[in-house]
């Protein structure tokens, strides 16, 4: 039996943020970042009577929202990693209080639009959601191990990066 409404928008469009989170993270563009999230969910919508199979609704519906940006990426010739302002300066506006976070979010969106797309997800998946290792590793298919070196070289990279804007 499929989910309906009422229960879909508290099992699953409650992810929303997450959802677009990963999305401008893996994308780096707001609108593109916008259009995936609504992607995601009428995907989702339309597998509602095999979501509620799923033990990790979470887990699933990153997947799923890493897959579409994958594919996006492929098929879109003109892609490039540019970091746009985030309007209004924030991702969630009940998450960033002040100008110093939102100041502190672009500047670290600014550091991670070159690194590699992989370090760029696992990097939202683990610091930013707070997926474990072997939730990131389900996503991904990489290994726990693996998984854990790259969230420590982006650390360092991070660390290394933001030394070098103090001393400028």
């Amino acid at each position: 039996m499929a989910m309906n409404k009422t229960e879909f928008m508290e099992k699953v469009f409650v992810l929303k943020d997450s959802v677009f989170r990963l999305a401008f993270l893996f994308t780096l563009r707001r609108q593109e970042a916008e259009d995936i999230t609504q992607d995601v969910f009428l995907k989702l919508w339309n597998q509602r009577d095999v979501i509620r199979e799923v033990s990790n609704l979470k887990a699933y519906t990153l997947k799923i929202t890493r897959n579409i940006c994958i594919d996006r990426k492929e098929r879109n010739e003109t892609y490039h990693k540019k970091v746009l302002p985030v309007v209004g300066g924030n991702l969630n506006a009940s998450e960033l209080l002040n100008v110093e976070e939102r100041q502190l979010l672009n500047k670290v969106l600014h550091v991670i639009q070159d690194f590699p797309d992989h370090q760029r997800l696992i990097f939202s998946l683990r610091i930013i959601e707070g997926f474990s290792y072997e939730d990131i590793s389900s996503i991904t298919g990489l290994s726990a191990a693996n998984i854990r070196m790259i969230v420590s070289r982006v650390r360092q990279e991070l660390r290394n990066q933001f030394k070098e804007s103090i001393y400028e």
